[in-house]
């Protein structure tokens, strides 16, 4: 056999073998995948637990505000849409799944690609995404007795005495807003509510009806419980990417982010701030996120988790890592999500607390035997 015989026989075969081994590739249907994007908004909870001594001389108030992030579906956007025939190629394996909230929006994006080049080996990860919140850490309570007087606290922290009001005025009007049994210390807790979204960043926390009328009768014998609740966004970039792009190569697919700052929730009163968070807020900016297309040899990987409000939790490209099993791709969340159809519940929760902190901080200040 001539030497150009035996190289055409060997580039025919070499042909054979490779178109069987491409028409074996897995493929990814032509469909374009749409998300939607985030809006935020905060629901704020002022509470004042007010607690008078069995002789109605000494009136202890604690004050303190517990903020709730609020992440929902904005509107669609036609950039807000994912080709996934982009990420696949003829020669190339395709392994690709997204997870999504009730609502629309993405929560991760798992991509595998694995050229003819080399065998698929397939794997799993299970990612866990953080909520960026304000968590307000109080002080280790101090427990000291005080003599007199109507005294203000901040976290169990003395903040004043209050001149002017009587204590047994308030007392009286706490005694006849409560049904007590007779072993309890006189003692109401009253909770304003706010909430702060991308069209109002301040407010007044409103009382609800039914404690309106002790609100005002309070506020006639000198204790005004009214407060503002203001935000200021703040110009650093929440995305951990440091070079945002608008734009990809042509061996990348774009995927459309929204871009993060963070919003500093203070409120305030006449006696100083109560309490203040910040929180993670999406905005109407953009930037793309490139997800690789498959190359023909090797196995890539884009591993993408966001948390609910939109931020980058997790973000990895490469080579796949993770737990090699059947758990197949997850994301874990170290909280419930809150949503517009669970945020009243969510803040009424974060209320509640700090109502059950202070009645007990009061009692024990009031009450130092009845505290181990």
């Amino acid at each position: 056999m001539s030497k150009s015989s035996l190289r055409r026989g060997i580039f025919f075969t070499l042909a054979f073998f490779a178109n069987l081994l491409l028409i074996g590739c897995a493929s990814v249907p032509d469909v374009a995948v749409s998300y939607r994007p985030v809006r935020w908004a905060t629901s704020v909870a002022v509470v004042h637990t007010i607690t008078c001594s069995r002789d109605d001389q000494i009136v202890v108030i604690q004050r303190d505000a517990a903020f709730v992030p609020i992440y929902s579906a904005d509107e669609p956007r036609d950039d807000f849409r994912i080709d996934l025939k982009q990420l696949d190629r003829f020669f190339a394996d395709s392994d690709i799944s997204l997870a999504f909230t009730d609502d629309g929006r993405l929560k991760s994006v798992n991509q595998s690609t694995t050229g003819q080049g080399e065998l698929v080996v397939k794997g799993a990860i299970s990612l866990g995404a953080s909520l960026l919140s304000g968590q307000n850490v109080g002080p280790t309570a101090s427990l000291n007795q005080p003599t007199a007087g109507i005294l203000l606290f901040e976290r169990d922290i003395f903040k004043k005495q209050l001149k002017g009001p009587a204590p047994a005025a308030v007392c009286g009007l706490i005694r006849k807003s409560t049904i007590l049994a007779p072993d309890q210390l006189p003692q109401v807790s009253i909770v304003h509510t706010a909430s702060l979204n991308s069209e109002a960043i301040s407010a007044v926390p409103k009382a609800s009806n039914d404690q309106e009328v002790l609100v005002e009768g309070l506020k006639s014998l000198g204790i005004d419980l009214s407060s503002s609740v203001k935000g200021i966004f703040g110009t650093e970039e929440l995305q951990p990417i440091a070079n945002l792009k608008s734009s990809v190569g042509a061996d990348e697919v774009p995927l459309t982010l929204q871009r993060m700052v963070s919003l500093l929730v203070s409120v305030e009163d006449s006696s100083g701030t109560i309490g203040g968070s910040k929180i993670a807020v999406p905005t109407s900016r953009t930037f793309v996120l490139p997800i690789p297309k498959a190359a023909l040899f090797g196995k890539q990987s884009f591993q993408l988790v966001l948390s609910d409000s939109g931020r980058i939790a997790t973000l990895g490209y490469g080579k796949l890592t993770g737990v090699p099993a059947a758990m197949g791709a997850a994301t874990a969340t170290v909280n419930a999500q809150v949503n517009v159809d669970n945020a009243e519940t969510a803040a009424l929760k974060a209320a509640s607390d700090l109502i059950a902190q202070q009645q007990r901080y009061n009692t024990c200040r009031l009450t130092p035997s009845a505290c181990p």
